[in-house]
């Protein structure tokens, strides 16, 4: 392989980590820029998070009567809508964190004051 040549391989993000960490150690390649996961929509494990995820969120007392929507993609869970407090906001990401393959959650819920 050349400097500039491009490697393209599909499968989970975990999948292609280890393929990056093989290659790096049994070729000449220098460095790897890019981990791509197109196939995350697809990802089985995400509907099961997600599921947990929005049962969490229904069952949160700080949450109650909001429309707190969320996004899950390779267990990287992002939270949309509105809340009355930054506390609320809070609780809302709080609550996902002991949930079994979460990887990382993105607060996007805007404080309304009422």
């Amino acid at each position: 392989m050349s400097a500039t040549d491009t490697l393209e391989t599909q499968g989970s993000v975990d999948g292609i980590l280890e393929k990056k960490e093989r290659l790096m150690d049994d070729s000449q390649a220098t460095d790897i820029t890019e981990v791509s996961d197109a196939t995350a929509k697809g990802d089985n494990g995400d509907t099961q998070v997600h599921q947990e995820v929005a049962h969490a969120l229904k069952k949160n007392p700080y949450l109650m009567r909001r429309a707190v929507r969320h996004t899950t993609t390779s267990g990287c869970v992002t939270l949309h809508g509105e809340v009355d407090s930054y506390f609320a906001k809070q609780m809302a990401q709080e609550s996902l964190r002991s949930i079994d393959g979460v990887k990382a959650i993105t607060n996007r819920l805007r404080v309304i004051w009422s």
